[in-house]
């Protein structure tokens, strides 16, 4: 899968690419090419988050080097309690956000972040993040043992 500018101005990338630059040159996000579609019983199986998690994220990372070692990256990222909720239809669960480390819903996104990039390259890299809430926090954390990843928190 490839990944595009939404201004239109920039060389498409692979996933890894993308999340290394944050924005596109031209300054637009970086969006795929084309969304892929499920079918629910590619899912009948998996039980954890992260088996779930590298299922559905596998067709936003084909042919991207990083889509051998998805299922490694989400095992690391999402390695803390998070229990499953049971809801009203028999086979459902709900996954409450809040179980993170950092008791943010943001700790999903900021550890896959996190484990996926500290894979690959080995040039340092210095994020910065703007937030009035817990974002610093939860990018703080789940890049806080990423070698060569500085994170500057502007509060």
């Amino acid at each position: 899968m490839r990944y595009r500018s939404t201004r239109g101005g920039a060389p498409e990338v692979t996933a890894s690419e993308a999340m290394r630059r944050g924005l596109a040159p031209d300054g637009g996000l970086y969006v795929p090419t084309a969304l892929p579609s499920f079918d629910p019983r590619a899912f009948d199986g998996l039980h954890t988050v992260a088996e779930l998690g590298a299922a559905l994220l596998r067709p936003f990372f084909a042919g991207d080097p990083l889509e051998p070692e998805l299922g490694q990256v989400c095992a690391e990222a999402f390695d803390f309690p998070m229990p499953l909720r049971p809801v009203s239809h028999p086979t459902a669960r709900l996954l409450e956000l809040f179980w993170g480390p950092t008791a943010a819903f943001k700790d999903f996104g900021a550890r896959f972040l996190a484990r996926a990039m500290s894979r690959g390259s080995t040039a340092p890299l210095r994020i910065v993040v703007a937030t009035s809430g817990d974002t610093g926090g939860a990018v703080a954390a789940a890049f806080s043992r990423v070698p060569n990843v500085d994170v500057i928190v502007l509060d």
